[in-house]
């Protein structure tokens, strides 16, 4: 169970940032983080079939490893276009369901929360307002928001959703 769990707990972890697109940041807590990696997307083998946001499996560290496409779970576009991207960042996850990829623009730095810096799932809703398109109904940002665990807050007052990787399956599911 993640120490992540209200803001007025004080985390015992830090936090390891990475970006969706150029402007836009997120946070996962460090225990579930198992490896970063720059992977070629000729390692990639692709699998029909799947929801959009599943790009395919690799190999990563002798384990077959779901890939994830996290900026198009958040409907940000794809991060990997045909002829054109030849490597990607990627991040391996632990979720409750077994290791994961999730393939992200950028990886970040490692952040050191404050206590009470951490905010309940409900302030997600102002967060997410700055990020979908008008065009989206409850039906589609229900699921996104089911991607975010808790809000950090940085002594600048910036807000970083913290993803919650146990909800990227479930989620998948529902959109398939």
């Amino acid at each position: 169970m993640s120490t992540l769990q209200s803001s007025h707990e004080t985390p015992s972890e830090n936090l390891l940032s990475f970006f969706l697109t150029a402007d836009l940041q997120m946070v996962l807590p460090t225990h579930q983080l198992r490896e970063m990696v720059k992977l070629e997307t000729s390692q990639i083998a692709a699998i029909s079939g799947m929801p959009t946001p599943v790009v395919g499996v690799c190999l990563l560290q002798d384990e077959v490893v779901w890939l994830v496409d996290l900026p198009c779970c958040f409907r940000l576009g794809v991060s990997i276009q045909a002829g054109v991207t030849t490597n990607c960042n990627v991040l391996k996850v632990k979720t409750n369901q077994g290791n994961l990829g999730i393939i992200v623009q950028q990886v970040g730095q490692i952040l050191v929360p404050a206590a009470n810096s951490l905010q309940a799932h409900t302030e997600v809703e102002t967060w997410m307002t700055s990020l979908t398109q008008p065009e989206m109904d409850s039906n589609q940002i229900e699921p996104i928001k089911s991607l975010i665990k808790l809000l950090w807050i940085d002594s600048a007052g910036l807000s970083l959703p913290v993803l919650d990787v146990d909800a990227i399956a479930p989620y998948l599911e529902r959109i398939a």
